[in-house]
């Protein structure tokens, strides 16, 4: 036990002739009647820890563990917003507000200020029973164009897609023109100069603003009713003008209920020509077509076998038609049964009057089928040669791809598959690939020899 304590002390002593004496800060006096603090270091602390002098450092300070910021969840499909209204639950085109017009970004003179001009109407829907406007068809630069007489608009208007697609010359406004539509607000930059638009033979010029407009060609505002003393009759419809030579025009709106009232409605054998070539315009085809120079062809791409295709599902009142058809057509020798390795399944595709019409889906057979690259006419083409015509008329061919007949050796490739066996086309079908640039070839065919 003593021996213990004298341990102890003897350690207490050791540990004392190693520390230096502590000094802290405190004022001392100066001669001079002032203060001075003396600086003492502070005591350092050494911790004997297994034989070591280890100096006792301040603890670091633990950083606090950082949280892991939680993972974004994922968003499901977003729902559908109109792009019009901007509601949801809508596409833009059913959306049942009025069309928004799109406001062009000025490119050019962007530091004039905008004038200020108003239109009232920008689809034909919106303007057909307004009674402050005229609505009607007539020639601009020669081109049939839907024309609104708008006696609420400022300014005369041409649409821009009806100016690109006939090439009229555009040229920039001095100022801007910023329109105010029902919907919403568009910056005009251009306009057409010395636009003609007859009326009832009679020519006007227009300065028309380029504006984007959804089915209105041309609109007719203030400006240009002024110029040549336009007088809209509300209550019976019409509007009176007076061309730069002093001739006066009256144009009548006519309603779509007023059109069927005029029209006088005949029967088929009513019309003379007919009576007098029954056997051009028979209720059905009699039977097979007459031998053509041209024949339907099917060439394949070399190397290919024949494909077969099981026949599709159908419900009991589809394979009732099924039925009716397939007789009807074994019965006019369109059709034939046939024992061919190829096979296709047939679909149903409903015609305008909602009646069904039995196809055969030949889209396996048409993937091998090298194709014809006859030209088909442009519809746009089409247009322009109605240049000018007052009167129209349609002729339709019944069932026009069964008036030509399938080359022999060709038409165990067209066999279709059904509930009631396995039968091949003895004329061109619905569905195969090169019908209508055949049908074309032979139009071409057929008209160059009439008008030549």
């Amino acid at each position: 036990m003593e021996q213990k304590k004298r341990r102890i002390a003897h350690f207490k002593a050791q540990q004392g002739s190693n520390q230096k004496p502590r000094l802290t800060l405190g004022p001392q006096p100066m001669p001079h009647g002032g203060s001075s603090s003396v600086v003492r270091p502070q005591r350092q602390f050494f911790n004997n820890n297994a034989g070591n002098n280890i100096r006792n450092q301040a603890p670091r300070p633990v950083a606090a563990p950082t949280q892991q910021q939680p993972a974004k969840r994922e968003q499901g499909s977003k729902p559908v917003v109109c792009f019009n209204c901007g509601d949801p639950g809508h596409y833009a085109d059913k959306c049942p507000k009025p069309r928004r017009v799109k406001v062009v970004p000025a490119q050019s003179n962007s530091t004039v200020p905008a004038s200020k001009a108003r239109v009232n109407h920008v689809a034909a829907a919106e303007a057909q029973d307004a009674p402050d406007v005229i609505l009607g068809t007539f020639p601009v630069n020669s081109v049939p164009a839907t024309v609104l007489f708008d006696s609420g608009a400022t300014h005369s208007f041409l649409s821009m897609s009806f100016a690109g697609n006939h090439g009229m010359e555009v040229e920039d406004l001095r100022r801007p023109l910023m329109v105010s539509t029902p919907s919403d607000q568009a910056l005009s930059l251009q306009r057409s100069p010395s636009v003609r638009i007859e009326i009832k033979g009679v020519p006007f010029l227009a300065n028309l603003i380029l504006l984007e407009s959804k089915d209105l060609d041309v609109i007719l505002g203030m400006d240009w009713l002024a110029r040549h003393k336009g007088v809209i009759d509300c209550a019976n419809r019409k509007v009176t003008l007076t061309s730069n030579d002093g001739r006066v025009v009256t144009v009548h709106a006519l309603s779509s209920e007023s059109l069927r009232s005029r029209l006088n409605q005949i029967t088929l054998e009513e019309i003379p020509i007919v009576r007098e070539y029954p056997d051009v315009f028979p209720d059905d085809l009699p039977g097979m077509p007459p031998k053509r120079d041209i024949e339907f062809r099917i060439d394949l791409v070399p190397g290919m076998t024949p494909i077969h295709k099981r026949p599709y599902r159908m419900a009991a009142n589809e394979l009732a038609e099924v039925k009716r058809q397939v007789d009807d057509l074994l019965q006019k020798g369109y059709i034939r049964p046939s024992s061919s390795p190829w096979g296709a399944p047939v679909i149903f595709v409903e015609k305008k009057d909602h009646t069904q019409r039995m196809c055969v889906d030949y889209r396996a057979l048409n993937d091998v089928t090298i194709k014809n690259k006859y030209p088909l006419p442009r519809i746009d083409d089409l247009f322009d040669q109605l240049k000018g015509a007052t009167v129209f008329s349609k002729i339709d061919l019944r069932s026009g791809y069964h008036q030509l007949r399938i080359k022999e050796e060709d038409i165990p490739k067209t066999a279709f598959t059904t509930r009631y066996g396995l039968f091949e086309c003895t004329v061109m079908s619905f569905g195969l690939t090169n019908a209508p640039a055949v049908t074309s070839q032979i139009d071409s065919k057929i008209h160059s020899q009439n008008y030549a």
